[in-house]
């Protein structure tokens, strides 16, 4: 009898160990899968900020290309018009050759002294610069900044502005204990 009675205690304490493995188990299955949606979420944001990724570096490899395009348009504007100067130095230069001959003539003729006191005839070679030059360098250098700004403003809205986005809603805790992470 004795026996039997710890037979069945000794069969009570085992089915109180299966129970508990069981638990134990179903605990365990449940941490597992809990795991998992954890991985998968974390794989989905991670896809998220690589599309987001891309896409911003597509925007700014045709923000470059437009910029590109933009310098390359200014120097041949820049070029068109420095061969417009050289042009008018020659006609200047022309001018000047015509105005002499004509002075010299008068001279001849009646006796001109040459041009008034006020009135002084300057050579383009007198000037070692173009008066032009230097309003196109900072005229070029305002549009490039400008260009630069607006570039930088585009990129800023276009973040700023995208509600679906979550990479600026990310939030950096204050304490310790608190994790990293981006809301949902």
């Amino acid at each position: 009898m004795k026996e039997i009675q710890a037979l069945h205690s000794r069969i009570e304490e085992l089915e109180q160990d299966v129970s508990l493995a069981e638990k134990r188990l179903s605990e365990m299955d449940f941490l597992k899968c809990k795991s998992e949606l954890k991985y998968i979420k974390l794989s989905n944001e991670n896809i998220s900020l690589d599309l987001a990724k891309m896409e911003l570096e597509d925007i700014l490899a045709k923000k470059k290309d437009e910029l590109m395009q933009v310098r390359d348009d200014l120097l041949s504007a820049q070029k068109v018009v420095i061969e417009k100067d050289s042009f008018l130095q020659e006609t200047n230069t022309l001018l000047l050759e015509q105005i002499s001959k004509i002075s010299k003539q008068n001279e001849v003729i009646g006796g001109d002294k040459g041009p008034e006191k006020g009135n002084k005839i300057t050579s383009p070679e007198t000037t070692s610069e173009s008066p032009y030059s230097l309003f196109f360098q900072h005229a070029f250098i305002f549009i490039i900044v400008l260009l630069i700004i607006y570039i930088l403003w585009y990129i800023f809205s276009y973040l700023y502005s995208n509600e679906e986005k979550n990479i600026l809603n990310y939030k950096i805790p204050l304490n310790r204990n608190q994790g990293y992470g981006l809301p949902i």
